[in-house]
């Protein structure tokens, strides 16, 4: 019988976990995954120890990186960014009226008051820059809301702070709205990024 790509990455994931050999993506999987249960408590090796004996929370966890959050950290390991938490009360959001930065906010999709949380934070050129990040496939209603979502973000968050979207496989002309691959580029030609 095949394997999966899901199962070879389980199998991968668990393998690293009980060598002690994680690599950097795998450091930022266990950061997001603690960072969207502030709740729980857990530190680094707490998640590593529950998930070696939980073969369900491990299989979330690998199932994470198959999907949005092993293109974003890819990203973010490149651009040697910081992931922000997604939710909870370190969450990082701008008023979508006057882009003022609000921390801890819910999300509010039906009057839209803030923006998506920020995916992460860097410093380029002394400034702190907020992103978010999106891997999109395809076309339609979902990816289309998508790009509005990063759009209204980098726009509130260009009111009085400074704010990028990473959008990769999707054709958007907007400043400050960049493949990963030209953030890359900028960033190491130390071009200006906003």
């Amino acid at each position: 019988m095949n394997e999966t790509i899901y199962e070879k990455n389980l199998k991968e994931f668990k393998d690293r976990l009980l060598s002690g050999k994680l690599d950097k993506l795998d450091e930022i999987r266990i950061a997001n995954f603690i960072s969207r249960y502030p709740n729980k408590h857990w530190t680094r090796e707490s998640v590593i120890e529950d998930c070696l004996a939980n073969e369900k929370l491990c299989a979330k966890m690998a199932k994470d990186g198959i999907k949005q959050n092993l293109d974003e950290a890819k990203i973010i390991a490149k651009i040697g960014a910081e992931k922000l938490p997604p939710s909870g009360k370190n969450n990082i959001r701008f008023k979508t009226a006057n882009g003022e930065l609000v921390i801890g906010q819910k999300a509010d999709n039906i009057h839209r008051t803030v923006t998506k949380s920020a995916d992460f934070k860097m410093i380029y050129k002394g400034d702190i820059i907020y992103g978010t990040q999106k891997s999109i496939h395809g076309k339609g209603g979902h990816q289309d809301s998508q790009v509005r979502d990063a759009i209204e973000f980098v726009q509130a968050g260009n009111i009085k702070h400074k704010a990028i979207a990473v959008i990769d496989g999707y054709n958007v002309d907007n400043p400050r709205v960049y493949t990963s691959e030209e953030l890359i580029k900028k960033k190491n030609k130390e071009e200006d990024l906003v």
